[in-house]
């Protein structure tokens, strides 16, 4: 997975988790940049989140690579 999948791919999981727990409350308008963004407390919310689950991943594919490497080891000390 490239670095810009990733983190869509966290970044959707965070702005569900965003939108689930602020309902209504998740988005508002800025008036000056005429763009509709996340609250501050979304905002917040949202960076905890993708900081969790960036480091949640993270561990799992550090884990799942070096099970990759053990396999391949193995691999080759049955050949």
């Amino acid at each position: 997975m490239t670095k810009e999948m990733k983190m869509e791919f966290i970044d959707e999981i965070a702005t569900q988790m965003t939108e689930l727990h602020f309902n209504e409350e998740t988005f508002d308008m800025d008036v000056e940049r005429n763009e509709l963004g996340f609250t501050e407390e979304a905002q917040d919310f949202y960076n905890e989140r993708y900081d969790e689950i960036e480091a949640l991943y993270d561990s799992i594919n550090n884990r799942l690579n070096q099970q990759d490497v053990k396999d391949m080891v193995k691999g080759f000390r049955n050949k």
